[in-house]
């Protein structure tokens, strides 16, 4: 007998869920931003548990810390932001306005890692190699272990990731790339949203460090799912203040060390 299949309504700005449409979200308050989804019933679809294969159970009083090295980039404002450095395997999200200097901060980062401690691949959907060698090129960064891939489908990029294992991926930007098993065109929810988790399986399983970036709405969100800031490991906002003429670097998410620097 198949699953028991139910409509369900997805606002396409916060993520909530309802049972019937309605013109304006109950959640957020935006209009015309719900959109019917099709899920199976749970209940209906349950397995018999006797045919699945348990999860491997870790002794965690086994496992050293000690074996832990967070990845440096020897630029301390970056690395104090982060605790200490980025932690293997770890999925963090740079947001900030169009314009502000995320993808500036990023080949900086991406540079000091490439030229110490190892290969670094930078991806952009955004971008064409000329043009991110001419922005390398006017911030005097070296090109040397920096791999550039103009790429915008997930599985691809999941595919270029662990044939050559770099130490630190960039996306730029989880807006622009797309899963072929998702039907439905780049930048919306339910892209992001599985392009995110997608990129967190492949950071852990292959302890990659991977950067997403995301754009900022006209209201000041980031856009997408709200639950995209739930998945990532580490959440890090570039601001600038109004008459001022530097940037700054928040974290308002950190699994592996302080918000408050």
């Amino acid at each position: 007998m198949g699953s028991k299949l139910s409509n369900v309504y997805v606002c396409s700005s916060c993520d909530a869920q309802f049972s019937k449409w309605n013109g304006r979200c109950l959640e957020c308050g935006a209009w015309g931003t719900l959109t019917k989804e099709i899920k199976d019933d749970p209940a209906v679809a349950k397995k018999d548990l006797s045919d699945v294969e348990p999860a491997k159970v870790i002794d965690l009083s086994k496992l050293d810390v000690k074996d832990i090295k967070r990845l440096e980039t020897k630029i301390s404002e970056v690395d104090r932001v982060l605790g200490g450095g980025f932690m293997p395997g770890s999925l963090l999200l740079l947001s900030g306005e169009p314009g502000i200097g995320k993808s500036t901060v990023l080949l900086q980062i991406a540079s000091a890692i490439a030229n110490t401690k190892g290969k670094v691949v930078y991806v952009s959907g955004e971008e064409s190699p000329l043009q991110i060698k001419d922005r390398m090129e006017r911030l005097k960064c070296p090109l040397d272990s920096l791999s550039f891939v103009a790429e915008t489908n997930v599985e691809k990029i999941l595919a270029t990731l662990i044939k050559n294992k770099p130490k630190l991926a960039i996306i730029d930007s989880i807006q622009t790339v797309y899963s072929s098993l998702i039907p439905s065109e780049a930048g919306s929810v339910s892209q992001i949203r599985a392009a995110t988790v997608r990129f967190l399986q492949i950071a852990k399983e292959n302890n990659i460090i991977i950067i997403l970036v995301g754009h900022i709405t006209k209201d000041g969100q980031v856009a997408g799912p709200k639950t995209l800031e739930h998945i990532v490991d580490t959440v890090l906002n570039l601001e600038t203040e109004k008459n001022h003429d530097y940037r700054i670097l928040r974290s308002t998410k950190n699994r592996f060390g302080t918000i408050n620097e």
